[in-house]
């Protein structure tokens, strides 16, 4: 295996080894940066440093660092990426969450957006960059090169939201918030019975046929194997209501 280095540049804490000698105020456009690099083995290491000074660092000093490493792995992580013009500002989650409208897709028209509890942007996000910086080892194995990473939290948080992002883009309509049901299928939602809530995942056309059967509405089942696909969509309300008049 070629060996080279890693440096895991991020805008927020990341609980990777961080060298106790090495601070970010160290790393500037002044730095000697073989004093750096001389700071860093051949294990992960992360540094954190806010946008202002990881666009110096990014300028100044990733070409210098891979002449005197060609095998030098980089990955850097920010809020909205190293360009355009929110790349300086400073991100959490719930900020990305919102800018991204994953909030509002998680949200219902009685209470307006609402934030996914757990921090899944942040967690994407470092998946995304643990699976490139895995990807980028393998291919520093075959070729000795190492590779410069761009990861930032908005484009993880569109990852989460793949399909639905990809059909927004598509027709130039964005979906509703429907909360806990599904925009599109009427047995895929949460539904109130009498002593609690039930999540039913009702979600091709045979398994809605089967839901409507074990309600024993024999009728509006067999409503539903007479109706194509876009046709369900389009009864989504009217059958959903069936359901829950039921439930």
């Amino acid at each position: 295996m070629t060996k080279g280095k890693i440096i895991f540049l991020s805008k927020s804490l990341i609980e990777t080894k961080i060298l106790p000698k090495l601070d970010p105020s160290c790393i500037s456009p002044c730095t000697g940066i073989k004093a750096v690099v001389g700071k860093i083995n051949d294990n992960p290491t992360s540094i954190n440093i806010p946008p202002p000074r990881l666009s110096a660092v990014d300028i100044k000093h990733v070409k210098k660092l891979k002449k005197i490493n060609p095998g030098l792995i980089y990955c850097s992580m920010t809020g909205f990426g190293k360009t355009g013009p929110k790349s300086q500002h400073p991100a959490y989650d719930s900020v990305i969450q919102a800018f991204s409208g994953l909030m509002e897709l998680n949200g219902i028209k009685s209470t307006g957006p609402l934030r996914v509890g757990p921090a899944v942007v942040d967690y994407g996000t470092g998946i995304h960059a643990a699976f490139a910086i895995s990807s980028a080892l393998y291919r520093r194995q075959i070729t000795g090169k190492g590779i410069e990473i761009d990861v930032s939290m908005l484009d993880a948080a569109l990852m989460l939201m793949t399909s639905t992002v990809s059909e927004t883009i598509a027709t130039g309509i964005s979906k509703p918030n429907y909360g806990n049901d599904h925009p599109d299928y009427a047995g895929y939602g949460t539904f109130k019975t009498s002593d609690r809530d039930l999540v039913i995942g009702a979600f091709t056309k045979k398994q809605t046929q089967n839901l409507f059967k074990a309600l024993k509405l024999e009728n509006i089942s067999h409503e539903v194997a007479l109706m194509s696909k876009k046709q369900l969509k389009k009864n989504r309300a009217a059958t959903t209501r069936a359901g829950r008049e039921t439930s």
